[in-house]
């Protein structure tokens, strides 16, 4: 059906000029490179909807069947049939540009429509554009005047991968987890990680979502609901232990009880892991565990010994360890790295030194790890002479991550959760309804944040699901 709908909108173009007094010589076809359409369940007289429509737009042509007219700016083409179809057709590659040009001209056509006595309500407005379908690809009309000609050469417009290209890199956060429990609908929960998509900025139109390669119109956004609640965190402890953090090792085992208490109380499956570092990375300390209880022994057996006071420790090495240990991929995942001192890099003299700053930077965002650095308020590296410039302010790191930075003076472990609890709250829900009503298939979703405003919350993010089978509930 849907190809023999695009074969009529693509004919429907070879008679652009059909009224005109030489139609032979104006008859040169758009070449439709992408679109968008839907359906719309209305009766409508079309001698009616040309005369509102004309007061508008250009009209192509139009009878009792169909109706093309012309978007004065954009010379987009808007296509409107009696079987209720509704679809606006582009000579421009597709993009996100262009997807909200679409968006936006599909509208102004349903505006019409309604205006031309379809009385369309808000809840068939809003059931149109949940199924509302792009389409892009290689089906250029071809440049000829001869209809049994065109027939020989036509492909009709595919469905081909719709990625949005404008950013390949993923956006600082990522996917939690997905939920085809109402299967069409599909739910996906993901962290975006600044400070103005925590606190709500990112709209439902700043977010792009492809299944298999086929654009699908976000019809759910929500933040901070119930839905969006975060309920399982992975939380790795980083532990500088050297002579000189006596003090917070202390305050870290008189609070530890406290903090994993709260996460406890807000009913999150948390998992907790201990490693600590000196100039190289220590022994492991505790596995991933569950167990407070199993936490809080480990910690008791922290002691401060050995570092030097005016050199760099190996924070850098004790994260990328930490980030190996395995992180669970439905959960938020946080680092908490705590350090008097900043970090060896490789390339700064040390025999300790086998990361750099742009690697473990990358890694983090690779691994949608959140990292939280308790580390002094040190001065400009440019003004601080005594200590090797080539080494790491875990400050800095923090920043570039998007993570969260605590002054060590100022940090109070009893309250530690409630100052992370701040930063998890840039949790969405976006949902969509699937094309493909196929159970027990295995799908590909990318999800696309464009939003450069929201403190540069741009990226892609990939995740797969497999489509359930009828009564079943799936969530991954």
């Amino acid at each position: 059906m849907f190809n023999q709908i695009l074969t009529a909108l693509l004919i429907c173009s070879i008679l652009l000029g059909s009224h005109a007094a030489n139609a032979e010589s104006d008859l040169l076809p758009p070449q439709f490179k992408s679109g968008a359409y839907t359906t719309m369940s209305v009766v409508l007289d079309f001698r009616s909807l040309a005369q509102s429509a004309g007061e508008i737009y250009d009209i192509i042509e139009w009878d009792d069947s169909h109706i093309v007219w012309q978007f004065p700016t954009t010379r987009d083409r808007a296509f409107f049939f009696a079987n209720g179809r509704v679809m606006v057709a582009s000579e421009s590659d597709f993009d996100a540009a262009l997807k909200s040009t679409l968006d936006r001209e599909l509208n102004e056509v349903l505006d019409t429509l309604d205006q031309a006595g379809a009385r369309i309500t808000r809840s068939a407005r809003d059931s149109s554009l949940e199924s509302l379908v792009y389409y892009a690809g290689s089906g250029e009309m071809p440049n000829t005047r001869s209809i049994d000609e065109l027939y020989a050469k036509l492909e009709p417009l595919r469905y081909e991968n719709l990625s949005v290209s404008i950013h390949n890199e993923t956006f600082p956060g990522g996917i939690i987890s997905t939920d085809a429990t109402s299967f069409p609908q599909v739910n996906i929960k993901l962290f975006i990680n600044t400070f103005c998509a925590r606190s709500g900025g990112i709209k439902a139109t700043d977010f792009y979502i492809e299944e298999d390669g086929m654009a699908r119109s976000v019809n759910k956004r929500c933040y901070n609901c119930t839905q969006a609640a975060i309920s399982k965190i992975d939380l790795a402890i980083v532990f500088d232990d050297t002579e000189s953090m006596g003090g917070s090792i202390k305050s870290l085992k008189d609070d530890v009880a406290n903090l994993t208490g709260k996460i406890s109380s807000a009913k999150i499956d948390s998992r907790y892991y201990l490693t600590t570092f000196k100039e190289d990375v220590s022994p492991l300390k505790s596995e991933w565990t569950n167990d407070r209880a199993t936490l809080q022994r480990f910690v008791t057996y922290l002691y401060p010994s050995g570092g030097d006071s005016i050199y760099p420790e190996n924070a850098l090495g004790a994260i990328e360890k930490a980030l190996s240990a395995g992180f669970r991929s439905d959960a938020l995942r946080i680092i908490v790295v705590i350090t008097d001192e900043r970090s060896h890099q490789i390339g700064d003299g040390s025999i300790h030194s086998t990361h750099s700053f742009s690697q473990v930077s990358g890694d983090l965002r690779n691994s949608s790890v959140l990292l939280v650095a308790i580390s002094p308020d040190f001065p400009d590296a440019n003004i601080e002479h005594e200590v090797p410039r080539k080494d790491v302010d875990l400050r800095d790191l923090a920043n570039e991550t998007k993570g969260l930075w605590i002054d060590i003076k100022d940090v109070d472990f009893s309250n530690l959760y409630d100052q992370i609890k701040g930063v998890i709250k840039g949790s969405y829900i976006i949902g969509y309804l699937s094309s493909n009503p196929q159970p027990n298939t295995e799908r590909m979703v990318r999800v696309t944040v464009d939003s450069p405003s929201c403190d540069g919350a741009t990226g892609s993010a990939l995740v797969t699901y497999v489509s359930p089978q009828i009564g079943d509930r799936f969530v991954n």
